[in-house]
């Protein structure tokens, strides 16, 4: 399977070989940015429980923006005063890590809220999906990949010529590349 994921700047700086080119080979996990529960208009990303079991997707709608339908493995539940965040590692033909909220939810209460991410359920959704790496995650619910890239695209942000174009590179130096974005194309395994 071929996914284009945006490469955080500070998960690259947490990258030890500190290099990374065409054809390096990776282990990693895929994890989308907060998605808020049932909020269809959320910059972030969105999710919802389905009913009925469709087949696992994992579709690319933008460069780093992608459709998913998926069963929970696992969830792991985070109460904070006002809100509850699930940690959730769902199958989507391949394994993909989710961090929610669902502002309805009542932590005060117990109430998990109706869109709770429960294990065997399913979840649909809209999001941004990164890498992360397996060793300095934070998520308590990931799977780690394997890939490798098959393409490498800077969008350049600094001032100055070239401004706002996506040009293709060949290696990224170890050095912070911030406020540029890194969209890597990984063949993935698991």
């Amino acid at each position: 399977m071929s996914l284009t994921i945006r490469l955080p700047n500070q998960t690259y700086n947490d990258y030890l070989p500190k290099t990374i080119a065409l054809g390096t080979p990776l282990h990693f996990f895929l994890d989308f940015d907060l998605l808020v529960a049932r909020d269809y208009d959320s910059s972030t990303g969105w999710y919802e429980r389905v009913s009925e079991q469709p087949a696992p997707i994992l579709q690319q709608i933008g460069r780093d923006q992608y459709a998913f339908c998926g069963k929970v493995l696992a969830v792991e539940v985070f109460r904070r005063e006002f809100d509850i965040y699930y940690f959730v590692l769902l199958d989507c033909g391949v394994p993909v890590s989710l961090t929610t909220v669902d502002f309805d939810a009542d932590p005060g209460s117990g109430d998990l809220g109706q869109h709770a991410p429960h294990p065997g359920r399913w979840l649909m959704g809209i999001g941004y999906l990164a890498l992360a790496w397996g060793d300095t995650a934070e998520h308590p619910c990931t799977q780690t990949l394997s890939g490798t890239v098959t393409a490498l695209d800077r969008l350049v942000l600094r001032p100055g010529p070239g401004f706002g174009q996506l040009r293709p590179e060949e290696k990224l130096q170890p050095l912070s590349f911030a406020p540029d974005q890194i969209f890597l194309t990984l063949n993935v395994s698991d």
